[in-house]
Formats: C-alpha cells, sequence, structure tokens
C-alpha cells in the first residue's frame, strides 16, 4: 500500500506527495482531496511529488485521466502551473513524452527534485503577480 498527502502550508504552493502504490481507498481519498483544493477557487501552483512513488496502477492512471478532465475548467482557472517530481530519468522523459501528447490544461514542468519544482513554482508565481501588477 502506499500513501498520498496534500499539504498546503506553502500557499499558494501545494505539493502533492505520492509514497509507495496507493490503493483504491487511497486515491480516491487522495482525490477528494485534491479537488478540495481546487475549489477554493483560489490561484495556486501544483508540485506532485511522486520520487517515492511506486508502481502507477492502472486505476491510477484512469483515475488522474477522468479527474483532468472533469475538472478541466477549474484548473485552467486556479491551477497556474504543475511540476512533477520524478527521480528516474527514464520516468520523466516517459512523462514529458505523455504530457507532449496529452498536455495538462496549465502550464507544466517535469523536475528531478522538489527543490527544482519549488523554484519552478516560486519562478512562474512572480511571473504571474509581474503581469497581474498595474504599471505606474
Amino acid at each position: 500500500m502506499g500513501s498520498w498527502r496534500v499539504d498546503t502550508s506553502s500557499w499558494p504552493i501545494v505539493v502533492h506527495s505520492m509514497e509507495g502504490t496507493p490503493g483504491h481507498e487511497e486515491i480516491e481519498a487522495y482525490i477528494r482531496e485534491a479537488t478540495a483544493v481546487l475549489y477554493r477557487r483560489e490561484p495556486h501552483v501544483v508540485i506532485l511529488d511522486a520520487s517515492r512513488m511506486g508502481k502507477v496502477s492502472a486505476h491510477l492512471r484512469a483515475r488522474t485521466r477522468q479527474w483532468q478532465t472533469e475538472h478541466r475548467d477549474a484548473l485552467r482557472s486556479w491551477c497556474l502551473g504543475t511540476a512533477k517530481v520524478l527521480v528516474s530519468p527514464l520516468t520523466r522523459f516517459i512523462a514529458m513524452t505523455v504530457l507532449m501528447v496529452n498536455p495538462l490544461p496549465t502550464p507544466w514542468t517535469v523536475c528531478e527534485s522538489l527543490d527544482e519544482a519549488r523554484a519552478w513554482a516560486a519562478d512562474l508565481l512572480a511571473r504571474v503577480n509581474r503581469s497581474a501588477s498595474p504599471t505606474v
């Protein structure tokens, strides 16, 4: 079994951390929590830390695609971007290939480390804040 945690303590950067291989119940609990964060209706950046992830089940892939489809408009409105943390170079390559074919509705990147993902998220937030600031 595995676990999934959603950490909003660094809001507006939200870190979704996965360890091991989550079962059906853990996946559904995570989806409920991720949905609640999305429907705070506040701009935020997501970091998906899968650096300690186990095997990705067919159920997890299907449920993720279903959730992204169901919430596509809300993702466009409130999620400013997504950084995926994947340690393995092969896994990063596969993720980037999949995302090129089936892109997220927001800007995205695939990172080697949590620090790299946090830096990308902070940079994205700074760019968004600069573009939203009125010019003098």
